[in-house]
C-alpha cells in the first residue's frame, strides 16, 4: 500500500512537472523551451537592434505610403472641384439650350417654304431666317458642348472614384505598416528592459555597428576636436545650400526620435534630413530610399559637408554628413538627434542633392 501511495506521488509531480513545462512553452512561444538559458546581455543587445532596423524600414515604408496619400487626398480635392466647375457648367449649357430651342419655335415654327409664301415682307422673312439658321449652328455647337462636358464629368467622376478606392487602400496599407512598427518597437522596448540600466543605456548610447565590426572609423577616433569645432570647419569650407543645410541639422541636435516626424520639434531619420535641407530651399522625397535617388551619388572618398549618407542594403536609415568623418542623424527610439562617426554604420551610398 505505501509503495502505491509512492508510485502515485510520484505520477503527480511528473504531471506537474509536464503542466508547468507546457504552461511555460505557451506563455514564452513555441521556440522557447523552460531549458533554454537565459539571453546574454549581448545576445539581447543584438535582439533589440535587429528589431529597431526592421522597425525603421518599416518607418520608411509608412512615410512612403503617408506621402502617397497626401498626393492622393490632394488629387480627390482637386477632382472634386473640377466636378463641380462642369456640373455647373453642364447646368448653364442645358439651360442655355432651352432658351434656343423655345426662342425658334416661336419664330420659325411651320415650313420655311409656307412661311415665305405668307410672308406680307418677304425681305423681313429672309432676314429673320438669316437670324434663325445662325440660331440653329448655335444651338448645334451647344449641344455639342453639353455631349462633350457630360463626357468629361463622367470621365472626372471615374477618376475621382478610383482615386477614392487607392486612398482607402492606401489607408488600410498605412494601419497595416503603423502596426508593424508599433509592434517591432513594443517587443524592442521588452527586450531593452530586460537590461541593467548600464547596458540599456551603453545600448541607447551606441548607433549601430561599423562595417569592419571594430568601432568608429579612423577620422573619427582621430579628430579629437568637439562637434561644434567639426561644425564650425564644415561651414567655413562650405557654401550655399549645402552650409545652410548642415546649420539646420545642427539645430535639430538634442530633438527626440519620434518616428513618421518630420519636425521641427521631433524627427525621424529622413524627416530630420528632409527638414534640414527644406530649409535650404530643397524638397527631398519623404523617405530614405527616395532620398537615395535624390541628387547625384558621389564616391566616399569624395564626401562633402551636406551629402546624404545612406545606410544598409535597403537603405533603411539615412544622415546628413557634417565633416571630419561625423554625421547628424536621428538614431532609434529613445533616442536624439545627435552626432556619429560616419562608419558607424554600413554605407550603402553617399547622394548630393541638387
Amino acid at each position: 500500500m505505501a509503495s502505491h501511495r509512492r508510485s502515485k506521488r510520484a505520477g503527480n509531480t511528473r504531471i506537474s512537472v509536464l503542466t508547468v513545462a507546457a504552461v511555460t512553452a505557451v506563455a514564452f512561444g513555441p521556440n522557447v523551451s523552460h531549458a533554454d538559458p537565459a539571453p546574454t546581455a549581448e545576445q539581447v543587445r543584438q535582439q533589440v537592434g535587429e528589431l529597431y532596423r526592421q522597425a525603421e524600414v518599416t518607418t520608411e515604408e509608412y512615410n512612403g505610403v503617408a506621402e502617397r496619400q497626401s498626393r492622393l487626398r490632394e488629387r480627390v480635392v482637386r477632382a472634386q472641384e473640377r466636378i463641380a466647375d462642369t456640373q455647373a457648367e453642364l447646368v448653364a449649357l442645358q439651360g442655355g439650350m432651352g432658351s434656343m430651342a423655345a426662342a425658334h419655335y416661336r419664330a420659325g415654327g411651320i415650313d420655311p417654304t409656307l412661311a415665305l409664301l405668307m410672308s406680307e415682307s418677304p425681305d423681313e422673312y429672309l432676314s429673320r431666317a438669316v437670324t434663325l439658321d445662325r440660331l440653329a449652328d448655335r444651338q448645334r455647337h451647344v449641344v455639342a458642348r453639353v455631349q462633350s462636358t457630360r463626357r468629361a464629368l463622367e470621365q472626372e467622376r471615374r477618376e475621382a472614384t478610383d482615386t477614392l478606392a487607392a486612398l482607402e487602400a492606401g489607408r488600410r496599407e498605412l494601419a497595416a505598416a503603423k502596426a508593424a512598427v508599433e509592434t517591432r518597437l513594443s517587443r524592442a522596448r521588452v527586450l531593452l528592459n530586460t537590461l541593467d540600466a548600464a547596458d540599456r543605456a551603453a545600448f541607447l548610447a551606441g548607433d549601430g555597428p561599423a562595417r569592419d565590426g571594430t568601432g568608429p572609423d579612423r577620422a573619427a577616433r582621430e579628430d579629437v576636436r568637439s562637434p561644434a569645432a567639426v561644425v564650425e570647419t564644415a561651414k567655413s569650407s562650405i557654401g550655399g545650400r549645402a552650409a545652410i543645410a548642415v546649420a539646420a541639422a545642427t539645430k535639430a541636435l538634442g530633438k527626440p526620435y519620434v518616428w513618421g516626424a518630420t519636425g521641427p520639434d521631433a524627427f525621424d531619420c529622413s524627416g530630420l534630413t528632409g527638414w534640414a535641407w527644406r530649409q535650404a530651399g530643397v524638397a527631398l522625397p519623404r523617405t530614405s530610399q527616395g532620398q537615395a535617388g535624390a541628387g547625384r551619388a558621389v564616391p566616399l572618398a569624395e564626401i562633402q559637408p551636406g551629402d546624404l549618407v545612406v545606410y544598409y542594403g535597403g537603405a533603411g536609415h539615412v544622415g546628413i554628413y557634417v565633416g571630419a568623418g561625423r554625421i547628424i542623424h536621428a538614431p532609434k527610439p529613445g533616442t536624439n538627434v545627435r552626432y556619429a562617426p560616419l562608419k558607424s554604420m554600413p554605407i550603402a551610398k553617399v547622394v548630393r542633392p541638387s
